[in-house]
């Protein structure tokens, strides 16, 4: 988006040199001051999808109230030809535009996980850099890693010290600093961005796919370059351009890797459809965030109604992947384990003459972009063995129909709830999740999977297109089907 001055890869190897460079680089200047000759609308349209969260550390705050983070999306990327520090042009929700300088990381590794204009970085324990010789702000970050890309992962996955010249000390001289490592947070409690920088993209087992690598890197590169093309004709003009996160989440697929993240707090993410930027990244979500939850929470009994009216042994099957459900369903003593009842999967419906009310309660749902619905039957003293769904693009709620409450929990990551009658919990089942009944009953649940609300229109299209060629391509596979099932 904008380039600076090649000669900032001359990198000075003493802070002193490294403030002169500062001081007399006028095109980094003039992209600060200048907040990179963008316009009204493209301003409002570059800090329109700030959350809440993001909304509320600022350039300001972090002048004002010296609090110990700041949010803002990245820009532009100094062009320092792979050397240290890196420097961002970034811009926080106020539209305040400052120079990120970041010690112990090389420029591929920020392009490799940043989306210019797109991805917005939580950067913990900033310190605001002054001096009369600077007529913008600078914000100086000493190490990378606590910088992280929120509802994604770290914006460095991987320990860049050694980039570091010996002689190079983690600040600018004369600066001042405003807020420091030792500044007290305003967060008292662990943020989701915060624990996703422990996470790392890692090599998954060979035998994790029936398809083998090198092969399947193959068909995700071709599937990526039909992509582009039919993201131009069935949205139109420059719709390719806006699916960086799709396209990046498919280019790890190819390379087999899975992002891994085991955090104190929040619990284990393991997952190879991880897409970056979808949040809040937390094990359970907030019902309420969704209005058309409360909607269908009002037809609980007429739907608990249908499936027991409807009940028998036959309606009761394993879900697709039958191999998962063999080794994560554990059998009761009496033989029995999780199974499922099929409603609807991607707008087909599935023994609706049983459950003709159910069917129709979804279907008046508005907000909810449903990819699949099915009963799910649990039965008495058994248990779901510890596993993962693969992807966080797409989120799980459970309807409680039936149960013996304080009896029956759901664990994902390490938060667990118990299920309650007429209840919703909405999980994210990229974190490894568990449920038990250790009750006599069975316990009944109406499950949606639907689509994370935090895709865009076009990166929704783009998901659909590529996982259709992507099952074609496999024959006819499931997404989230693996080979060999994991245990955790």
């Amino acid at each position: 988006f904008v380039t600076l001055l090649p000669w900032w890869a001359r990198l000075a190897k003493n802070t002193a040199a490294a403030m002169d460079f500062l001081e007399h680089d006028s095109r980094l200047r003039c992209s600060v001051i200048g907040k990179c000759d963008l316009g009204p609308d493209a301003l409002k349209d570059l800090t329109v999808d700030f959350s809440g969260r993001a909304r509320k550390y600022t350039l300001k705050t972090l002048q004002d109230d010296s609090v110990s983070m700041l949010m803002a999306k990245v820009v532009a990327i100094a062009d320092w030809r792979d050397e240290v520090p890196a420097v961002l042009v970034c811009c926080d929700h106020a539209s305040s535009f400052f120079a990120l300088v970041l010690s112990n990381v090389r420029l591929a590794d920020i392009a490799q996980n940043a989306d210019l204009l797109q991805s917005i970085l939580a950067v913990r324990d900033p310190v605001l850099c002054q001096n009369a010789k600077i007529p913008y702000p600078c914000v100086q970050v000493a190490d990378a890693t606590t910088v992280s890309i929120m509802g994604g992962g770290p914006l460095c996955t991987t320990s860049s010290a050694g980039y570091v010249a010996a002689d190079q000390p983690p600040m600018m001289a004369g600066a001042t600093e405003i807020a420091t490592a030792g500044a007290p947070s305003e967060i008292a409690e662990p943020q989701a961005a915060d624990q996703l920088a422990l996470g790392r993209w890692k090599e998954l087992p060979s035998d994790h796919s029936d398809m083998p690598l090198e092969k399947k890197g193959k068909v995700i590169a071709a599937m990526l370059q039909g992509l582009d093309k039919i993201m131009e004709q069935q949205v139109g003009p420059n719709a390719s351009s806006r699916i960086g996160r799709v396209r990046k989440m498919f280019e790890r697929c190819g390379r087999g890797e899975v992002f891994d993240m085991d955090s104190p707090e929040l619990g284990r993410i393991y997952s190879t459809g991880f897409m970056e930027g979808l949040g809040p990244a937390i094990p359970f979500l907030d019902p309420s965030e969704l209005p058309w939850c409360a909607d269908l929470k009002k037809h609980w009994t007429e739907i608990r109604d249908e499936l027991l009216q409807a009940q028998s042994s036959s309606l009761w099957s394993p879900a697709h992947n039958k191999d998962a459900t063999a080794k994560y369903a554990v059998e009761n003593a009496q033989g029995e384990a999780w199974r499922i009842a099929k409603v609807m999967y991607e707008g087909n419906w599935s023994n609706d003459h049983l459950w003709p009310r159910t069917r129709a309660v979804i279907e008046s749902l508005h907000g909810v972009n449903l990819v699949e619905a099915f009963f799910a039957r649990m039965p008495p003293h058994s248990t779901l063995a510890a596993h993962t769904d693969w992807l966080n693009y797409q989120l799980s709620l459970h309807l409680t129909l039936s149960c013996e409450e304080g009896a029956c929990a759901f664990k994902v990551g390490n938060q667990e709830k118990e299920w309650k009658e007429g209840e919703i919990l909405i999980a994210n089942t990229s974190y490894v999740h568990s449920c038990r009944n250790d009750s006599d009953q069975s316990r009944l649940v109406l499950i949606f999977r639907f689509w994370h609300p935090g895709l865009t229109e076009e990166e929704l299209v783009a998901i659909k297109w590529a996982l259709y060629i992507l099952e074609q391509a496999s024959g006819g596979s499931n997404s989230k089907s693996e080979s060999k099932p994991l245990s955790f």
